[in-house]
């Protein structure tokens, strides 16, 4: 599961669930965002966060991979 923070802005995110790599973007208020990866198992036990990920949201197609 993806999780994203970012004051202010205005991001658009199509659903990440289960994707490799997620697009997004922020048609109306460009920004800084962090990007963050929670893996669960089977059970929706937590067993992995990612480090946190920051990035640009503009409103152009940003990739996180």
């Amino acid at each position: 599961m993806w999780s994203f923070e970012g004051n202010g802005i205005d991001p658009i995110f199509p659903d990440c669930t289960d994707q490799n790599i997620c697009t997004f973007w922020c048609p109306r208020y460009p920004g800084p965002l962090v990007a963050r990866l929670y893996v669960y198992d089977t059970s929706f036990d937590l067993l992995a966060v990612s480090d946190p990920a920051p990035g640009y949201c503009s409103q152009q197609d940003e990739i996180l991979p």
